[in-house]
């Protein structure tokens, strides 16, 4: 019922932003009017779908793409840092990085576990300690309606 939280002309961060959530919320900030969004994945863009990177310019959102691992320490401190260093801000940050290991759980190992929970559980630590002290909008952190709904093979 208020302001839009997207600020106009801002600076967003999405982490798993080069997967199929995090370029459909970057395209959702692009079309509220976001300025730029820094699409961080471990592959840096390599492999991201030119057409919706062009949905997202599209709206005159600039986009950078950047190759960082949510789960190695420090690693999104430089992140934000060149962020704020090359756009002067940072308004927003959206979590939306996520590592699958399907199967059954009575099968999952530890590794597999371990896994899929880094990047959540870890990526999340190293996110909160890179932009701490920054008065941000908004952090958006995304977790799977398989927890509430279930999912064969996603526990």
């Amino acid at each position: 019922a208020g302001p839009h939280p997207v600020r106009r002309g801002g600076h967003y961060l999405v982490l798993g932003g080069h997967g199929g959530l995090g370029l459909a919320v970057a395209e959702r900030l692009a079309s509220a009017g976001a300025g730029s969004v820094a699409l961080v994945s471990r592959s840096g863009g390599r492999d991201v779908d030119p057409a919706a990177v062009a949905a997202i310019t599209a709206h005159g959102c600039a986009v950078d793409h950047r190759a960082a691992d949510v789960n190695t320490p420090g690693g999104l401190r430089e992140v934000v840092a060149a962020i704020r260093a090359e756009r002067g801000a940072l308004h927003g940050v959206l979590h939306a990085a996520g590592t699958l290991r399907d199967g059954l759980l009575r099968t999952a190992t530890r590794e597999d576990l371990a896994a899929v929970l880094a990047p959540k559980v870890d990526g999340v630590r190293e996110l909160a300690a890179a932009v701490e002290g920054l008065e941000l909008d908004f952090a958006v952190l995304f977790g799977s309606v398989s927890g509430a709904f279930g999912n064969l093979g996603q526990g």
